[in-house]
């Protein structure tokens, strides 16, 4: 069951099943070892306050549960013990007992209080109304509380939620007065830390922190716009290659050498370069791009921190803020249609119209053809 509200705590209630003694044949062999096992997990946590609930019609000396609080919490900080059935015991039990169960000085268990209730008459029809009235009248009349057991002891089983909830709100308040002391303690060692260290900024106020930090981090944005197109060509095409050059190779240049003939080989290098433009390669190069672009970047702030007048006061922050750029970025949705019809058409165009061009194109091809046959007979 868990209780929530505005401006509550989170608090939920486990209801656990009772510690055995004895396993019965139709049980699995480790139910009883599983059932300690659970207990154990749950009342270990020092967030959990214990509810042990001991039945007061039976005897004392049959309890399995108290030994199993008492190793969990053995200060009895969070644990309250709660004897049910405690018109059943006045009948049965010598009142003496009841008194010792309920001063806590019965069990070597300890807890915060010890509490009696009783829950009815056990009827199916009882309605809520009669069972509070049937526990009011109990506690009235019975000998056993009006001699000598304090009235902090007979509880119904509303003023046992109040106590829960007292109990579970003290260990609330203690937890947050932790935590503020640990944040008190970690503002301090910061502050020692600041003043040690930037002593030349201390006196600077947040303002003007924010408004220098900035400052830095743009002028490293706008380092990028004075990277030349020249450098941006070289960039782009040593990326888009280590993209492509595994499919190029093993999907359209040796199947189609395979074909024999030179025109067989022109023609299915062209029916796998277009279909590969229409399908893959123009997210391929956006994505080059995009990876070229974030490696400059990144490689300028490594420059920037080389210099002799570097502060590493804002390192961590803009390394902060190239982590939230490069999430952030994306290219124009229409980027990858206007590079497939570019790179379509491309592929269209049989003329080259420069010799040089056509040199180049030569010699690029026949020095990635070494390199990937060096590889090879490496990998071989």
């Amino acid at each position: 069951m868990t209780v929530k509200g505005p401006g509550l705590q989170r608090m939920v209630l486990v209801d656990l099943p009772g510690i055995i003694s004895t396993q019965t044949v139709d049980m699995a062999p480790d139910t009883r070892d599983q059932i300690k096992h659970m207990t154990e997990h749950y009342m270990s946590n020092p967030n959990a306050i214990i509810l042990c609930i001991q039945d007061g019609s039976v005897d004392a000396e049959r309890s399995n549960v108290t030994d199993l609080v008492s190793q969990c919490d053995p200060l009895g900080k969070r644990t309250i013990f709660v004897l049910t059935k405690v018109d059943l015991a006045e009948d049965l039990a010598d009142p003496n007992r009841i008194r010792k169960i309920l001063s806590g000085k019965l069990f070597p268990m300890k807890a915060l209080g010890y509490f009696a209730v009783v829950t009815g008459r056990g009827r199916k029809d009882d309605t809520i109304d009669t069972i509070r009235e049937y526990e009011e009248k109990f506690f009235k009349n019975s000998k056993l509380f009006q001699s000598g057991v304090t009235m902090s002891h007979q509880v119904t089983t509303r003023n046992l939620s109040l106590a829960v909830a007292d109990r579970f709100w003290k260990m609330v308040r203690e937890t947050i007065e932790q935590q503020a002391d640990a944040f008190k303690a970690t503002r301090f060692n910061l502050e020692t830390e600041w003043k040690n260290n930037f002593p030349r900024l201390r006196e600077s106020g947040r303002d003007e922190l924010f408004e220098k930090a900035k400052g830095e981090v743009l002028d490293e944005v706008v380092n990028l716009s004075q990277v030349s197109a020249k450098k941006w060509e070289e960039l782009m095409n040593s990326k888009l290659w280590e993209k492509l050059s595994s499919y190029v190779f093993e999907n359209v240049y040796l199947p189609a050498a395979q074909s024999g003939s030179q025109n067989s080989f022109n023609t299915m290098v062209d029916i796998k370069l277009r279909q590969w433009a229409e399908q893959a390669l123009p997210a391929k190069s956006v994505e080059a791009g995009w990876e070229a672009l974030q490696k400059e970047f990144q490689h300028l702030m490594e420059v920037a921190r080389r210099t002799p007048d570097h502060d590493d006061l804002y390192d961590n922050l803009k390394s902060a803020v190239i982590d939230e750029a490069i999430r952030r970025h994306s290219w124009e949705d229409k980027a990858i249609d206007m590079l497939r019809v570019i790179q379509l058409n491309t592929l269209e165009d049989r003329s080259v119209h420069d010799k040089q061009e056509w040199d180049q194109a030569v010699r690029f091809f026949e020095a990635s053809v070494k390199d990937k046959l060096q590889a090879t007979e490496t990998t071989i």
